[in-house]
């Protein structure tokens, strides 16, 4: 799910309860707008959440919390199995079931940072359908975003699964665990 607002929120939070009930996964990617609304506007929508994927703005924001490990385990409290905070060029934050793991993007030239944030998250959880490690997901995700920021548009340099994977395991970057 990504951000819909008035009764399309609220559709959205009724379909999101149904399907967890039923055991569907859903990842859901809030924007700003919604953070600002804060935490009793999302709790719930939240706790049906399998992944979460957003900023460091907007997990600040959410939690009226400036320190991200705060961020993190305010999210696992709430439920959410995989959490991840990205921060533009800087560090990728996921914390899973079990495992936190930081990733430092490698430096590459930027053109254009439209539709970054969502071609990760694309990346990430595509891995995860295919039953990729937390792990392999961040790499899959990064190697997407990277690819989107070296060209104007939201999605012009989206990579195909096979061009991804195969970007990911280059070793160009590296997982840290925390």
């Amino acid at each position: 799910f990504g951000s819909l607002m008035g009764k399309s929120f609220q559709t959205m939070k009724k379909l999101a309860k149904m399907a967890h009930g039923k055991g569907i996964k859903i990842a859901f990617n809030p924007s700003l707008y919604l953070c600002k609304k804060g935490l009793g506007t999302l709790k719930g929508m939240l706790r049906c959440c399998e992944v979460v994927i957003l900023n460091k703005e907007e997990a600040q924001t959410l939690f009226r919390e400036k320190k991200l490990d705060r961020c993190l385990s305010r999210f696992r409290g709430l439920g959410v199995k995989i959490i991840v905070i990205t921060d533009g060029g800087g560090d990728v934050h996921v914390c899973d079931n079990s495992l936190c793991y930081r990733i430092k993007p490698p430096k590459v030239r930027i053109v254009e940072t439209t539709g970054a944030g969502d071609a990760f998250g694309s990346g990430f959880v595509s891995a995860l359908i295919r039953g990729k490690k937390t792990e392999d997901a961040l790499r899959v995700g990064l190697v997407n975003s990277q690819s989107v920021i070296r060209d104007f548009g939201a999605k012009k340099r989206l990579l195909r699964w096979k061009d991804a994977v195969s970007q990911a395991k280059k070793g160009s970057v590296k997982v840290v665990r925390c």
